[in-house]
């Protein structure tokens, strides 16, 4: 009520009449006599059957230290209450000490002006009492009525209801963001483990967010009506609003890092505890909020002592949520970095090195958590099987629409720039879109063989290591030529000729293979693809079906390149 004019009533000395004290509000605390106020006190006030009356006339009420009124309006706002307890004051003292009114004897109202307009020379509270069979009115004097006759205006409450209702509205609301939805979605995030618990979390605090903007809304009006704006309630409820503000910002930097580079960094713990801090400061502000409240009388101990309970409870339950978390993250494994085991191999077909297939797949299983790891060949050692792991890749591709093609010829043939174009996507890719969950890579591949394993591929590595012993150290001793045998000059001469003829011709028929063969691997992609959009097409009988019994048809001698041991061949297309 700071910045208020009030007019305290109580009984005068001889307990028969009013003594009224003119005061203005300052804050907390007692107000203090008005010296400045220019009233009368009209006939027809005093004491009758335990009740006090004073008709009052001010000159100079329209503006005061601290606030104005508006007297050609219909109506006003006006709060009144009463101090019912310890007796009468009994006092003609206008700067007596006086006590803080009921909790349960104060309200807002208000009062319609058309009642109690009268003219210079009228007083309708005397007509009033005439009217209704009282006594004459006495002479008016500045401090006392007299209690022969007295009858007063009545008092309309119109706005105490609405401003109930804002209240109420704004304890609630507020209540609710910072005792149960933020704490809520803080401890989802702690507790929860699933694909779409990031995007779900960020959503239901941009939600509660706006519950708090209804809330602060209603607040800040409430505030400005009740002229409490500089009081610590709605201070802090700014800072707070603020604050919560960048969270979501600081929340998508923190989590587009944590992708990246797969740990928290200075973003994610400004996120983190920038959070914590506001959500306490919160829930201590709605403590506060219920003691203006109650300061003010428009709240009661029952509420408060409600909202205690509920902070209480959801606040233990997100510290427990916290610690938990805490601990989860400290055991929880590194999460896969692809880069442990190399990502790339020396191809046994032509020796020189290109990423394997299997890694690839394993890359893209981390983020869809869908790839058919069972299917994919582990430790290919032919071209064949390197195709079989390609296809499954591009199916991969096709179901989630990555729009980029895979260089099969290129990526098989080993040829160094398209190998690394496509290392460097697959790279970009990752960082992207990876989750951040949670990911085994050994279960996911259903125990077979895995990159990082050394057990089923080292005696393989040893004797390839042993076979190209001899010619690394060859290379590395300088060559002395032999000496040929005389008269072998012209037979050795021929035998590089023949030599040279036949690698022009198998040059010749590889490249006319590989013609064929991209054409062929183009067919049946598109197969593969008009399948996938509509499975009656692969219909027995059908003209697709047709072309896919040409395609993998097999002349007889022969025979598919033997897998490892204990791998069943199974159908990758």
């Amino acid at each position: 009520m700071k910045g208020a004019n009030i007019f305290v009533v109580y009984t005068s000395g001889d307990g028969t009449n009013v003594t009224v004290s003119p005061r203005l509000a300052s804050g907390y605390q007692m107000p203090t006599y008005n010296s400045a106020a220019q009233f009368t006190l009209l006939g027809g006030s005093g004491v009758s059957d335990g009740k006090m009356v004073a008709n009052i006339k001010c000159s100079n009420c329209k503006s005061w230290s601290g606030g104005t009124a508006d007297f050609t309006a219909s109506s006003g706002s006006w709060i009144y209450a009463a101090h019912s307890t310890g007796g009468p004051k009994n006092s003609n003292d206008q700067s007596a000490t006086i006590a803080q009114h009921n909790s349960n004897m104060q309200t807002a109202f208000t009062w319609s002006y058309s009642n109690v307009k009268g003219g210079s020379s009228v007083n309708p509270f005397v007509e009033a009492a005439v009217s209704n069979g009282g006594g004459s009115a006495p002479t008016s004097s500045p401090n006392s009525g007299n209690g022969n006759g007295f009858g007063f205006a009545p008092v309309l409450s119109g706005s105490q209801a609405t401003m109930n209702k804002r209240l109420t509205a704004h304890g609630i609301l507020a209540a609710l963001a910072f005792v149960v939805l933020f704490p809520s979605g803080a401890i989802a995030i702690r507790l929860a483990s699933f694909k779409s618990v990031v995007a779900l979390h960020a959503a239901f605090q941009i939600f509660t967010y706006l519950v708090y903007t209804a809330a602060f809304g209603i607040g800040i009006t409430l505030a400005k009506d009740l002229k409490v704006l500089d009081s610590r309630h709605p201070i802090i409820g700014i800072v707070v609003f603020a604050l919560l503000f960048i969270q979501p910002f600081l929340g998508f930097i923190h989590h587009s890092l944590f992708k990246k580079y797969q740990t928290r960094t200075f973003v994610s713990h400004a996120h983190i505890w920038l959070g914590r801090i506001v959500l306490v400061l919160g829930i201590i502000n709605g403590g506060l909020g219920f003691e203006l409240a109650e300061q003010m009388h428009m709240a009661s101990k029952s509420g408060k002592t409600a909202y205690i309970v509920l902070a209480a409870i959801f606040g233990a339950v997100w510290i427990v949520a916290i610690v938990v978390g805490e601990m989860r993250r400290s055991k929880r494994p590194t999460p896969p970095k692809f880069t442990e085991t190399p990502l790339v191999e020396r191809s046994p077909v032509n020796g020189r090195f290109a990423p394997k297939q299997a890694a690839l797949c394993q890359v893209f299983d981390s983020i869809f958590y869908d790839v058919p790891m069972a299917r994919v060949k582990f430790n290919a050692n032919t071209e064949y099987a390197y195709l079989q792991n390609f296809k499954i890749l591009q199916n991969i591709f096709a179901k989630h629409q990555i729009d980029r093609p895979i260089p099969v010829e290129s990526l098989v043939k080993c040829k160094m720039q398209d190998n690394l174009e496509f290392l460097q996507f697959t790279k970009r890719y990752w960082d992207q879109y990876f989750p951040g969950h949670d990911y085994d890579p050994v279960s996911r591949r259903k125990g077979q063989a895995g990159l990082a394993s050394t057990s089923a591929p080292a005696p393989r590595a040893a004797a390839s290591t042993a076979r190209r012993a001899p010619a690394a150290s060859n290379s590395a001793a300088p060559r002395t030529r032999t000496p040929l045998a005389a008269g072998g000059g012209a037979a050795s001469a021929a035998l590089r000729e023949e030599n040279t003829v036949l690698k022009e011709t198998v040059a010749g028929l590889e490249r006319e293979r590989d013609f064929y063969f991209s054409k062929l691997r183009d067919i049946e992609l598109l197969i593969q693809q008009s399948t996938e959009i509509d499975p009656e097409l692969e219909k027995e009988g059908g003209l697709l079906a047709q072309i896919q019994t040409i395609l993998y048809s097999t002349e007889e001698g022969f025979e598919i390149p033997a897998e490892a041991e204990g791998e069943p061949e199974e159908e990758t297309f």
